[in-house]
């Protein structure tokens, strides 16, 4: 039975591990970090752990600071990747752990979630325009 990502929820810390995660595998794999390679990677995670509950490899006092227990649809956790890491590549010098963590923090608090939708998909067809057809 093939994985599929787009069946599953992902709560609050789960996505920020995954979002963690695939950055740090982009940087070790010395990528060069473009939005493309990170949500490559952070949908290879995902895909990895699907079936697991347990993420390895985060500091989980890190994502404790996360206190919504709201779920992720598979569409609003790519989304909410693509936000996060639009704004981190375009305005930060050195994307750490806690810089990712933050982000998502002043995305959720910022905007709804149809909201960060419309705007991952307005970015994604403005860097890949290939898409839109």
């Amino acid at each position: 039975m093939k994985k599929n990502i787009r069946n599953k929820e992902y709560t609050m810390e789960e996505a920020v591990a995954y979002y963690i995660l695939g950055f740090k595998k982009c940087s070790e794999n010395n990528q060069k970090k473009g939005l493309e390679d990170i949500l490559k990677n952070i949908l290879e995670i995902a895909k990895e752990n699907i079936d697991t509950n347990e993420i390895q490899g985060v500091n989980t006092n890190l994502l404790k600071r996360i206190n919504f227990s709201w779920t992720l649809t598979s569409d609003d956790f790519v989304s909410y990747a693509t936000c996060i890491f639009y704004v981190l590549i375009n305005r930060e010098q050195k994307i750490t752990d806690e810089k990712i963590v933050k982000e998502f923090l002043r995305e959720l608090h910022s905007h709804h979630p149809r909201r960060t939708m419309k705007e991952a998909e307005l970015i994604l067809t403005k860097m890949f325009p290939d898409l839109k057809n």
